[in-house]
């Protein structure tokens, strides 16, 4: 399967179909070599000719998100508010970094777009994706696609080696103890090549695993890794023991091991220890499958598809259960009335609607969800964001979670003002009445005009007769593509070329349809691409250049050429008539980027990385030049006891002074009640700190002496300051204290379960937010 699928990775276990067949094979050892497939009898669906191995689906390692339902449960099974809302921030700092480092850009970009899309070695080359125009397009379009996906759904993605969506598989070998698990996963994301080959194996571990849909709180349930020779060569999977009273998938929302999906979950903040298992809902439905007397014709197919979909209640049922559990409890199990459901009855009702598809019973008829409707008192909680009905603060965790990336939506949205073509991602709420000033749109419109590079144009002579050949190839092919750019886009309701490149789904495009439009767009690459090639393989005078000869292997005339043909096509697409269209599309030169890009291999990096330097330093200009004030002496501080009695002193950077001058300014201002802790706390951290005697001991009750005094005419210490050089180094410093600060708060959020701290947290990714955008925060 890999080699005739020309798949580079290696996995142990398929989704498929074939011959009637339908479930998951994985790997075996120890299988016979001249047997290639085992099926169980359990398998087999119906008889088939049809003798075609049908792929569906490969094991791989791939991300997990939390969804409300799961943040419920888990906060039902005690699960802390501060560890949701550390996750849910550390997201937007994500976001957030990738438009202050390039770095971090391009790592976003490159998990949005295809792999077919770029060359691997693009880092090669330093690209500014930062300012680039078309990737800059691209990071916005990730980060507001990511935002609106927090703020409605509560998509919370957690680290790639702390959680994984895997296939479950069952124990072929016997060897697993009732709620024993083994999980192996491959390692990603520390090394720039995300060398795919390396695992860890879990050991010892206390996990927890749910499936969507899950509604009951029996629908998640936590297991024990633990390693074994025997399965050592299943990777990328979640291998269930097959002893026990019943299988252990089926408790986890009627699950079997078909090709069902499991969120499995490894973080230590996230795994319950405080409370056991709850008793699993009783799945196992007593609803008679529709049976036809005769043969199935193609009639009863069309009938039974549209009566689904006709009927098909699932996604109103589902948020009827998330208003039910905000207001009487997830695992609330009194009913209101006699006919109206209990949150726990609403959840299996839930379960039965799942299987309607197949049963063909649904399990509440309209009048019976217009009464849980009136149970609700037409009220929804904030979360839903129901414009129709009226809005209650909820004061669970989905509630604060929606409350704390509202925050974040003034800063994005302000963004958008910049990128006219973009304004379609723009996030609202039903209490949002910001408006756009037309004034300010239109100057933000003559700011934001597409920039070329023109490191990329001076590579070939424009004035050359051959070129203006190329030139009117290229306008030609950029005119076509264009053109195929737009179908796919009105085809599927798209705006943007960008939506179309991150599978952003803003117009409910989803599914399948999501599906096809990508494939869509991957086959308009492939014929660009060799319209391309083929143009240049024509005039090989050599007659050794073909299709898919490496850029490095090209005859000199043939790579002129080409290259010839890349920098026209980026001319068309970034300065010709095409710019200034309503609507430029800016991708197809990056179609080819490995010949657009050949000369700027390891050439220097991009400045994109002092932009939170730049931020920085603006700020501190503003303190001391326009408002002459600042908080320390210098760079030798005082701390103090909360009684005011004198403790100590300390020489720290000059760097870190800059640091907390700005960040007190910004944020000490604001009169947090744990400010003066945190910020001491990160003094002494610091690498530079150096108390001024041994005789003291530095501890939590020192806190740094601050206060607000007016510059002099000879200020040392300011004058300092205002002539700091802000190098990358510099740069790299800043984020790295950023973090710190950022870490003491989640660690002491983490501890004590006070939101103060996590107050404080928002409000330095609030203020780097800021940096990013306006780069400026003073």
């Amino acid at each position: 399967i890999q080699q005739f699928l020309d798949i580079p990775d290696d996995f142990t276990t398929v989704q498929f179909r074939y011959d009637g067949v339908k479930g998951v094979a994985s790997i075996d050892p120890d299988m016979p070599k001249h047997i290639h497939l085992f099926i169980r009898d359990s398998m087999k669906k119906f008889h088939s000719n049809h003798d075609c191995f049908e792929v569906c689906k490969l094991s791989a390692p791939r991300p997990i998100y939390l969804n409300r339902q799961a943040i419920l449960l888990l906060s039902y099974r005690q699960i802390s508010d501060s560890s949701f809302l550390i996750l849910q921030q550390q997201n937007h700092l994500t976001l957030i970094r990738s438009l202050l480092r390039n770095s971090n850009a391009e790592k976003l970009i490159l998990e949005k777009v295809p792999s077919w899309f770029l060359p691997k070695d693009i880092h090669d080359a330093n690209i500014d994706f930062i300012h680039e125009p078309f990737f800059r397009q691209l990071l916005i379009n990730s980060c507001l696609q990511s935002t609106r996906d927090l703020l409605q759904r509560t998509r919370i993605q957690i680290s790639s080696n702390k959680g994984r969506n895997m296939f479950g598989i069952v124990d072929e070998y016997n060897v697993l103890k009732p709620d024993q698990v083994f999980i192996q996963y491959t390692i990603l994301g520390r090394d720039r090549n995300n060398n795919k080959s390396k695992t860890e194996i879990l050991d010892q571990c206390k996990v927890v695993i749910t499936k969507n849909p899950c509604h009951h709180p029996g629908d998640i349930r936590t297991f024990i890794a633990i390693n074994h020779p025997k399965l050592e060569h299943l990777k990328d999977v979640v291998v269930f023991s097959q002893q026990g009273d019943r299988p252990a998938p089926h408790d986890i929302s009627g699950s079997d091991l078909d090709g069902d999906e499991y969120l499995v979950v490894w973080h230590e903040d996230l795994v319950p220890n405080k409370t056991n298992n709850a008793s699993p809902y009783d799945f196992d439905s007593q609803i008679p499958a529709d049976n036809f007397p005769r043969s199935v014709t193609r009639d009863d197919i069309n009938n039974t598809i549209l009566r689904i979909a006709e009927q098909d209640c699932l996604g109103r049922l589902s948020n009827l259960h998330l208003a039910f559990a905000d207001k009487f409890g997830v695992d609330d199990a009194k009913r209101r009335a006699e006919d109206i459901l209990s949150t726990i009855e609403l959840a299996g009702a839930i379960s039965q609607e799942v299987d309607s598809g197949k049963t063909g019973y649904h399990p509440l008829s309209e009048d019976k969800i217009s009464r849980l409707n009136n149970v609700l008192e037409n009220k929804r909680p904030d979360f839903m964001d129901n414009p129709s009905l009226e809005q209650y603060e909820s004061p669970y965790i989905l509630g604060k979670l929606y409350r704390a990336s509202k925050k974040t939506l003034p800063g994005w949205n302000r963004l958008l003002r910049y990128h006219r073509h973009l304004r379609h991602l723009q996030v609202r709420t039903r209490d949002d009445l910001e408006e756009d000033d037309d004034e300010e749109v239109r100057n933000n419109d003559e700011e934001a005009k597409i920039e070329l590079d023109q490191s990329l144009l001076d590579v070939v002579d424009r004035q050359h007769s051959g070129y203006r050949e190329c030139a009117h190839f290229a306008k030609t092919l950029a005119s076509v593509y264009r053109q195929e750019i737009f179908e796919i886009l009105n085809l599927y309701g798209l705006s943007h070329e960008s939506d179309l490149w991150c599978r952003n789904v803003i117009n409910g495009l989803t599914g399948e349809l999501e599906d096809t439009a990508y494939t869509e767009l991957e086959q308009l690459v492939n014929r660009t691409r060799t319209r391309f090639f083929n143009y240049q393989i024509i005039y090989c005078e050599k007659g050794k250049c073909h299709d898919d000869t490496p850029v490095s292997k090209l005859c000199d005339i043939c790579r002129k050429r080409q290259q010839s043909v890349v920098v026209a096509c980026y001319d068309v697409c970034y300065a010709g008539e095409y710019a200034s269209e309503q609507a430029p599309i800016l991708s197809l030169p990056w179609l080819f980027a490995a010949p657009l890009l050949q000369h700027r291999i390891d050439k220097k990096s991009p400045s994109s990385e002092g932009l939170l330097s730049k931020a920085m330093k603006k700020a501190l200009d503003k303190l001391v030049s326009v408002q002459h004030r600042l908080r320390l002496d210098g760079w030798i501080l005082r701390f103090q006891t909360s009684g005011k009695c004198f403790v100590g002193e300390a020489d720290v950077d000059l760097t870190v002074c800059a640091f907390i001058e700005i960040l007190q300014q910004c944020i000490g201002s604001k009169k947090y009640p744990h400010w003066s802790w945190i910020v001491s706390r990160f003094v002494r951290n610091t690498s530079s700190f150096v108390l001024k005697s041994e005789q003291s001991t530095p501890t939590d009750e020192w806190e740094l002496i601050l206060r607000s005094h007016k510059i002099d005419e000879y200020d040392e210490y300011a004058g300092l300051l205002i002539s700091m050089d802000w190098t990358e180094e510099e740069d790299r410093v800043m984020h790295d204290y950023f973090q710190n600060i950022l870490d003491i708060c989640f660690d002491k959020g983490r501890q004590t379960n006070d939101i103060g701290f996590l107050n404080i947290s928002e409000a330095v990714i609030l203020l780097l937010q800021k940096m990013a955008i306006n780069e400026t925060i003073i």
